[in-house]
């Protein structure tokens, strides 16, 4: 009898249910940098480029050395040199100013730009962005970040053979 006892004790307790409400961990460690946390989160859609983008950089008359853009889906640009990938030193330019995102629309992975909520603004072909949108790049576009006097002009270059 003492069995039958245990037995409708153990049955009478409901199961602890499971909680599947996400608890930000992951997302906490997938927004660090070099261990410091970062607010710009890759789009599911985030894809490396099929084409050898370049951005080629001008202060006044000078160029300066071109940047690639096929290494990586993302790019965080800005003046702080610990979150940058492209480092901006300039007091206009925002710490985590701005990105630029690789994303797969159709069969096309194509360059946006993105105004990470930057104080001073980011600007397509001298055309202010609105914040926390995705704004397609086209060769020969010109970027500027806030009131800084650089130039980046983006250029689509030849296909990747090796992710074709």
């Amino acid at each position: 009898m003492s069995s039958r006892r245990s037995r409708s004790r153990s049955r009478s307790r409901s199961p602890e249910r499971p909680n599947f409400t996400p608890s930000g961990i992951l997302a906490r460690y997938e927004n660090e940098n070099s261990g410091i946390a970062i607010k710009y989160t890759e789009p599911l859609d985030a894809s490396l480029p099929r084409y050898h983008w370049r951005l080629f950089v001008y202060e006044g008359n000078n160029e300066k050395d071109p940047i690639d853009l096929h290494i990586k889906s993302s790019y965080i640009i800005g003046r702080d040199e610990n979150i940058a990938d492209i480092l901006i030193p300039h007091m206009s330019v925002s710490k985590e100013h701005a990105a630029i995102q690789f994303r797969k629309r159709k069969s096309h992975i194509l360059p946006y730009i993105i105004d990470l909520e930057s104080k001073n603004g980011t600007y397509l072909n001298d055309k202010k962005l609105e914040a926390a949108r995705f704004y397609e790049i086209q060769s020969q576009d010109i970027l500027t970040f806030g009131t800084c006097e650089m130039e980046y002009v983006a250029v689509k270059g030849d296909k990747l053979r090796y992710r074709e």
